[in-house]
């Protein structure tokens, strides 16, 4: 018996791991799609990324909010149909806007962002916190331009896990989905379609301006 106390002591781990890194990797392919799906509605839109009424109906589908979450509706774009999320022409199953490894927005009490707020993924909407340049925006705004994003492809987000836009918070508090030993690491689409699980640094200034000379954008 205490072999086998110590045989899984020193498995289980390494399971886990495991685990989490095949769900790592389902991530990232879905945002690949979401690459496509960016890469088309932009050819399609006159060099423009979309208008939205929130941070989270570019795709997905109507979320199903818990009485914590409710008040986020208008802001989150949860009730919006699926017909009228500009990105699901493109993606249009609803399992390619679900990570696996979705554990909620700690920040406002979700349990789970896909079923709550309707896709586990999240953009820069209508305002340019942590540095990062917004890439939808609201109706009457300015969204980005395919002109702009060309100024640095490579370190331009276009979206990532949730809970990445909340990245100035402390990752022992706002624990990253994939990460592990308190990094800030999401997984992360950006500019150029590459997909990565980018380590944020320790300390963001949330107010910094938004640049193409900044390490991300």
């Amino acid at each position: 018996m205490a072999i086998i106390a110590i045989l899984a002591a020193l498995l289980l781990p390494a399971l886990a791991r495991a685990k989490e890194t095949a769900k790592r990797t389902q991530c990232i392919s879905n945002q690949h799609q979401h690459a496509l799906a960016w890469t088309m509605y932009v050819q399609d839109n006159q060099d423009t990324f979309p208008i939205t009424s929130g941070w989270g109906d570019f795709a997905g589908q109507p979320g199903t909010p818990t009485a914590t979450t409710q008040w986020l509706i208008p802001a989150f774009g949860i009730a919006t149909p699926a017909a009228n999320r500009p990105l699901n022409k493109y993606a249009p199953a609803p399992a390619d806007w679900h990570c696996p490894s979705d554990q909620g927005d700690p920040n406002y009490g979700a349990k789970n962002c896909f079923i709550e707020y309707g896709l586990s993924y999240c953009t820069q909407w209508y305002i340019d916190p942590w540095g990062v340049q917004h890439v939808t925006d609201q109706p009457g705004g300015s969204p980005l331009q395919l002109r702009q994003l060309l100024a640095r492809p490579a370190t331009k987000i276009l979206q990532g896990d949730w809970i990445w836009e909340n990245a100035g918070f402390d990752p022992a508090v706002n624990i990253p989905w994939h990460s592990y030993k308190n990094q800030r690491r999401y997984v992360m689409l950006f500019g150029d379609n590459h997909v990565e699980f980018y380590a944020f640094p320790r300390n963001i200034n949330a107010t910094a301006p938004a640049s193409p000379t900044n390490a991300y954008w």
